[in-house]
């Protein structure tokens, strides 16, 4: 079975979005944002592979980092349409504005807040999944 999906969107995190999407559809947007947050995070470092850059970093000689998705997202900034690096950075990274990813993870929203910014994680992630070419630049090789 092919399902059209964005390039970025690996064969082996497929069932990972589609559970997540999912929820979504059902209202449960504290289980989408959970599993949809890390399938973005991932998609956009893959994307960033895609547009020549190094998700790793080499911080000595024995040990290697990825870049964190600040970074992930200063790389890509000139390949996402309009203003959507703004969005991106305030709403998942930014500790002045929502910085949802980091408020989900570490447990400090209310439920209210998790349904507000849950729907909007799963629109985004919903975005992202199906309509690459809406959101970032075709890439010049």
């Amino acid at each position: 079975c092919t399902v059209p999906r964005a390039t970025y969107v690996e064969e082996q995190r497929l069932p990972l979005w589609v559970m997540g999407l999912m929820a979504g559809c059902k209202g449960d947007m504290i289980t989408a944002s959970h599993l949809l947050i890390s399938q973005i995070e991932h998609a956009l470092k893959v994307k960033m592979a895609s547009c020549g850059g190094k998700v790793l970093k080499l911080e000595d000689e024995t040990h290697q980092d990825e870049y964190n998705l600040m970074a992930v997202l200063a790389f890509l900034k000139p390949y996402f349409k309009e203003n959507l690096y703004d969005e991106f950075y305030f709403f998942f990274t930014c500790g002045n504005d929502e910085n949802f990813r980091n408020r989900l993870s570490h447990g400090i929203s209310s439920i209210d807040e998790l349904k507000r910014s849950g729907l909007y994680t799963w629109w985004i992630a919903i975005k992202m999944f199906f309509c690459e070419t809406e959101l970032f630049l075709e890439v010049k090789e």
